[in-house]
């Protein structure tokens, strides 16, 4: 119990994500369908396409929710 105790609060924060970008080295992997990105049919057994998300926090990464709570 006393480990428990001595847990610092936990900390959240707002993150914002993007649309996924393809790797340009992967985009003759994938097919566009619908909004989705897939691999295509035709694509080599074993391919891996990468695609990448910007993901940026919104605010302060160290804001304690504790204290944003208490202050409301």
């Amino acid at each position: 119990m006393a480990v428990l105790a001595s847990v610092p609060p936990a900390r959240a924060q707002t993150w914002v994500g993007s649309t996924g970008t393809v790797d340009p080295n992967s985009t003759n992997l994938v097919k566009y369908i619908n909004g989705r990105v897939e691999l295509r049919n035709d694509a080599p057994v074993g391919s891996v396409a990468f695609i990448r998300y910007n993901v940026l926090p919104v605010r302060d990464l160290a804001t304690d929710v504790t204290s944003v709570v208490s202050q409301k």
